[in-house]
């Protein structure tokens, strides 16, 4: 059970990110400070943080070019992404020319603008910036809970000081003669850092490389030694969302006392009521309205979570209700839990004006046959 919930790439951000974070301040305070190991200290955090973000983003941008998005430039993602918001579908009405553009701008700040993160200073600044804008407008126009603000954390490596503020280069130009006896930690520190560069440099250049050529393989001493260090999460490709979903489909999970009259259970995130406006819930990340969309995408086999669920629906679990936004059977349980399959899409303006529904919706089949509390006895 908890895989299922936690098991999304977001986690290995996370970790990422928190070490940008906690690392910031002593890559800041290394260009000042007079021991050379320090400053190799920091110059190899932002090495380290600079390889993931390259390797994150070319990654991401290129399962977007693999999708064939430049060719069909289709606003689809913003009706089929887990949980979007009401200004993705906003941005659902928006021209075909400026869907053209959003799209190859895109792919070119997935792609190229990466490797700007190795350019100089100036360089090196536009491509934070062109990094940041483009994860917020991500968060704009979708609920990706904290993946957005992973991805700005480590961001905040590409700044240096006299952005805002004091120039500092001054007090490390005036620290180049320092004393020759370095401690032992600052020559352990150099020594580790050489070490680790010299392991992960290579597979991060090839993860990167394979980006382009994913039909490529990797010398065998190369691959001996990723398939070691995999397990350890600090090298791996990094692709979000590999495959592009070009359907919506939802599961409604329906009650009945008598098997005839059925009532839905809403959800307090996912698409379920055509009337309600997609919300937005970033940076928290509800597990349950998250997992459904993926749930949707596969079988009631490998999804056994969800007949738990139902289960426990069935047998009116305080637990489980206060995860829904409404319980149509507040008083006693349901008799019968099914779940339905349905198709959904976006409404375009004149139908918002003309029904109130943001979303519009069709029936396919049964995903889950009808269920009672006799069956699983």
């Amino acid at each position: 059970m908890g895989r299922a919930f936690a098991g999304d790439g977001f986690f290995i951000d996370l970790f990422c990110a928190v070490a940008a974070v906690v690392t910031r301040p002593f890559v800041a305070a290394g260009i000042a400070d007079s021991g050379y190991g320090a400053g190799f200290a920091s110059w190899f955090v932002f090495a380290q943080a600079s390889f993931v973000q390259t390797d994150a983003h070319v990654g991401r941008g290129e399962v977007n070019q693999r999708r064939r998005q430049l060719v069909e430039p289709d606003s689809t993602r913003l009706w089929s992404q887990p949980l979007p918001t009401v200004f993705g579908w906003w941005a659902d009405k928006s021209p075909e020319w400026f869907k053209h553009f959003s799209v190859a701008f895109c792919l070119v700040v997935e792609i190229v603008v990466p490797f700007f993160i190795w350019a100089p200073r100036r360089l090196r600044l536009i491509a934070a910036g062109l990094l940041i804008f483009l994860q917020l407008a991500i968060a704009i126009t979708g609920n990706y809970c904290f993946f957005n603000l992973l991805t700005i954390a480590l961001c905040l490596l590409l700044i240096d000081d006299s952005v805002v503020g004091p120039d500092r280069r001054a007090v490390r130009d005036q620290s180049v003669g320092a004393p020759g006896g370095r401690a032992l930690s600052q020559r352990l520190c150099v020594y580790i850092g050489m070490l680790v560069i010299f392991v992960t440099l290579p597979i991060n250049a090839w993860l990167i490389f394979s980006a382009f050529k994913p039909l490529s393989r990797p010398p065998r001493v190369l691959a001996n030694l990723y398939e070691r260090l995999e397990p350890f999460r600090i090298v791996n490709g990094y692709g979000l969302f590999r495959v592009m979903t070009k359907d919506r489909s939802e599961i409604v999970l329906e009650g009945s006392a008598d098997g005839i009259d059925w009532l839905p259970y809403e959800f307090k995130w996912k698409p379920g009521d055509v009337k309600r406006a997609p919300g937005w819930c970033a940076p928290h990340q509800p597990r349950l309205d998250w997992q459904m969309w993926f749930a949707a995408l596969g079988t009631p086999r490998e999804n056994p979570w969800l007949v738990a669920l139902i289960f426990r629906s069935l047998q009116g679990s305080h637990e489980v209700n206060g995860l829904l936004a409404n319980n149509p059977f507040p008083d006693k349980p349901p008799r019968y839990i099914r779940a339905m399959f349905y198709r959904y899409r976006f409404t375009t303006v004149d139908e918002l004006r003309q029904t109130g529904a943001w979303w519009k919706r069709e029936e396919l089949r049964e995903y889950l046959p009808t269920l009672s509390l006799e069956e699983f006895r």
